[in-house]
């Protein structure tokens, strides 16, 4: 997992997440490109996000993106992704 800037990951996703709108950083992990980031749930819990785009293909991975409740689980997440 290596960070990135947003250059590549924004000319595929255009715009925020309305659930995780602030952004942690974003990473390359093998073949994708993520971004992490948080907001507020619909208890107002913190919840993270990690958002995927395929590196060779540079199209969204909506199935692989996905919703975690802990930090860490969404860093290791991104990790298994380049795995």
């Amino acid at each position: 997992m290596i960070a990135t800037d947003a250059k590549e990951f924004t000319s595929v996703i255009k715009g925020k997440n309305f659930m995780t709108p602030d952004v942690n950083g974003y990473f390359i992990s093998g073949n994708y490109i993520c971004e992490v980031s948080h907001g507020r749930g619909f208890d107002n819990e913190l919840i993270y996000g990690v958002t995927v785009v395929n590196g060779e293909t540079m199209k969204a991975e909506h199935d692989l993106s996905k919703m975690f409740n802990k930090r860490k689980d969404a860093y290791n997440y991104v990790k298994v992704l380049g795995a």
